[in-house]
């Protein structure tokens, strides 16, 4: 025989109170979502800025109406095409060959260039006539040069050491 027990069943039964670990919990819980949302909205008011700053760095950049420049006076436009032709020279192949006839002899203390003449004005020291003659004529066998004429020389003593000061005058080809 089985035995079956009733079913008690009661929809209007009074449900017991809070204890107070829940309570303590819900205030937790309600602290923590406050901390969440003050930090929210202080996200998005950074986020807010951060996108008018873009904004506002986009439309800086963005060109303007193109503004009249003033003309440029004569004076200007010429020097402004000496400068340019001074600059447009191949100054380095020039460099370049002036360091590839170098003579342990021969010390250059200088060196003026006329790019609108294509010309140079060299001066140096040297212990003797002979190695500056021998300089010269190395630098006219160049390729590069058109001439090199020795202007001035004088004889000069240093100490103990007797030297010969001189300048001269180099003109480059046109194409280097």
């Amino acid at each position: 025989m089985t035995v079956v027990a009733a079913l008690d069943i009661n929809f209007t039964r009074r449900r017991r109170a809070a204890s107070p670990l829940g309570w303590l919990l819900l205030v937790a819980g309600g602290l923590a979502l406050g901390v969440v949302a003050l930090d929210h909205q202080q996200a998005k008011v950074e986020l807010q800025a951060v996108q008018e700053r873009a904004q506002r760095q986009a439309r800086e950049l963005r060109p303007g109406p193109r503004r009249q420049v003033a003309p440029v006076s004569p004076e200007t436009a010429v020097a402004v095409a000496r400068v340019g032709t001074a600059l447009a020279q191949p100054w380095d192949g020039l460099l370049r060959e002036l360091e590839a006839q170098r003579d342990p002899r021969v010390a250059l203390l200088g060196i003026e260039a006329q790019a609108a003449t294509r010309s140079l004005r060299m001066t140096g020291e040297a212990r003797s006539m002979n190695d500056v003659v021998a300089y010269v004529n190395r630098l006219r066998r160049s390729a590069l040069t058109q001439s090199a004429v020795l202007s001035t020389h004088e004889a000069r003593r240093e100490g103990e050491v007797d030297l010969i000061r001189f300048s001269l005058d180099l003109v480059w080809k046109a194409p280097l």
